[in-house]
């Protein structure tokens, strides 16, 4: 008798066959997804070390270009301290000309009219008309009597058509008590 081998359950080979194929469906698949992962690392990193080298380049070039920036601070700091000075400058000689026009008196006398004051700097120039060349010497001698005004002079008398003459006068000023 011939024994003939006969597989009553195929359904269990098929399920063996089936499983295999799972098996190594599922390796490939898991090779093939940790190579997509290491590769994806793998970019991340190497752009994380351009980033970081990148950033290490930029730092280097702030580090050698630093003498210049300080240099440019420094030449800004220069600028602030010369405009403040400046400004300080300015408010002292603004308040040596409030002290040297409050120094000045005036007030018009009999035959004196003045038309105009300009301060420019140290020096006060007086512009107008006077009757007579004594009484303007007689005012310019009142301008030297106060401490704070020096070389007193009159650059300009004209005599007009009419009575009065124009005059000019220039003086220095100096503030013998100091800024007030």
């Amino acid at each position: 008798m011939a024994y003939i081998d006969v597989n009553l359950l195929p359904w269990r080979q098929q399920q063996r066959k089936r499983s295999n194929y799972r098996f190594v469906l599922f390796c490939i698949v898991s090779f093939s997804a940790s190579i997509a992962l290491i590769a994806a690392i793998d970019g991340v990193a190497k752009r994380l070390v351009e980033a970081e080298s990148e950033s290490v380049e930029r730092l280097k070039f702030q580090l050698e270009n630093l003498p210049v920036i300080n240099e440019s601070i420094a030449l800004d700091l220069q600028r602030a301290s010369k405009a403040q000075s400046e400004l300080i400058k300015a408010w002292h000689s603004r308040q040596q000309q409030v002290s040297a026009i409050s120094s000045v008196d005036v007030a018009e006398s009999d035959g004196l009219a003045m038309t105009h004051l300009q301060i420019g700097g140290n020096q006060l120039t007086l512009k107008g008309e006077v009757e007579s060349l004594s009484k303007l010497q007689g005012f310019v001698s009142g301008i030297e009597a106060d401490p704070n005004w020096q070389n007193s002079r009159i650059n300009k008398f004209q005599k007009a058509a009419s009575k009065s003459a124009e005059f000019i006068i220039k003086s220095d000023y100096s503030d013998s008590e100091g800024a007030r």
